[in-house]
């Protein structure tokens, strides 16, 4: 039998307390899917992950939404 690639989960909201976001959570925030949000993350102005193990990458929820009203001033000129 083969196996079956495993969609990527959808975005989520995050808690409104939660100062960190997984990549689920920030492509919810973002307003964009899993695959954009990946593609987002290689951009260089991009606020850097935080890594809190070898698999457990989270983002600062204040950098990335500064991050994306920068970007969304910088589209609207």
């Amino acid at each position: 039998m083969q196996e079956r690639k495993r969609k990527p989960t959808r975005p989520r909201p995050p808690a409104p307390e939660k100062p960190l976001l997984c990549d689920a959570e920030g492509a919810f925030l973002a307003g964009v899917g899993m695959t954009k949000w990946a593609e987002l993350q290689r951009d260089p102005t991009f606020p850097p992950a935080l890594w809190l193990g070898p698999r457990s990458k989270r983002h600062e929820r204040d950098a990335v939404l500064a991050w994306l009203a920068t970007l969304r001033t910088r589209r609207a000129s």
